[in-house]
């Protein structure tokens, strides 16, 4: 929601948009932040009034970790550029230097949920999650050691990428995945990711993932279809049968969010 509170700010030049975003952004600083950790404790309890000690998995048992980062769209560099308050940007880069410590397998981050670090699966969102923010702090620092980073997550995607230009969800440490459950979203994030690495460094070298990505996206999107609320919709993945007449087709959100957001990116720099 923060950087939609963002972008609506400066859109409409609406500052009460920005203002709720830097103090959202204050408040998990303040209270959630683990100072000098680089992570943020994932729970907050409105009785106590106090964060949780410790992560908790996907099936809900606790992890023993202290926190996760949080760089997702790198908003405390956002909040740094908003108000040139140096808390902001201290967090941005103690998070990003978590990451480089924590990193496994390369480009990507598999002891923080929603991964299962024990079954071996990496979702499919995460590597751009946090490898893009890393650009932000190359960027700003112009430490190769996010950069590098940021190229091993695009890397992961690049050998994530099946054959027909899809990414699945169960995708494993070896890149073997499960027979159904493309993760459409992911394939985009990883497409937007790809583009972001190329504007940065000027390489080129993921163009042809990229074009395969595009085309297994239009091939997901329905276009001609009796139930107009569909027109449009991209479709996110392909359940595995379970033995019923159910529809196998999974549609959420996520995926047509992201190829929007893909499409428009590729479509301003090709």
């Amino acid at each position: 929601g923060v950087p939609g509170l963002f972008y609506l700010s400066d859109i409409t030049d609406e500052k009460h948009y920005e203002i709720a975003a830097i103090d959202a952004l204050s408040w998990l600083v303040d209270k959630t932040y683990v100072e000098g950790e680089g992570v943020f404790r994932s729970t907050y309890d409105l009785n106590s009034r106090e964060p949780e000690s410790d992560v908790y998995g996907v099936d809900g048992s606790p992890l023993g970790l202290e926190g996760r980062p949080l760089a997702e769209d790198a908003v405390f560099y956002r909040a740094y550029q908003k108000t040139g308050n140096d808390k902001f940007l201290n967090v941005f880069l103690e998070v990003c230097d978590r990451l480089l410590k924590d990193e496994d397998p390369p480009g990507n981050w598999i002891m923080y949920p929603p991964c299962v670090k024990e079954k071996g699966t990496i979702h499919p969102r995460h590597a751009y999650w946090w490898g893009l923010p890393l650009l932000y702090a190359y960027e700003h620092t112009g430490a190769k050691k996010y950069l590098n980073c940021a190229l091993r997550a695009g890397e992961w995607y690049r050998n994530a990428q099946r054959r027909d230009g899809g990414i699945f969800r169960g995708t494993y440490r070896d890149f073997s995945t499960k027979s159904f459950g493309h993760s459409t979203s992911g394939l985009c994030c990883a497409m937007l990711l790809w583009m972001e690495l190329q504007k940065h460094t000027s390489d080129v070298s993921f163009e042809e993932e990229i074009e395969l990505g595009m085309d297994f996206c239009e091939k997901a999107q329905f276009v001609d279809c009796e139930d107009g609320n569909l027109s449009g919709c991209i479709l996110e993945k392909v359940l595995p049968p379970d033995g019923t007449d159910q529809s196998p087709y999974h549609i959420r959100d996520l995926g047509t969010i992201f190829y929007i957001q893909a499409l428009s990116t590729y479509l301003q720099s090709h």
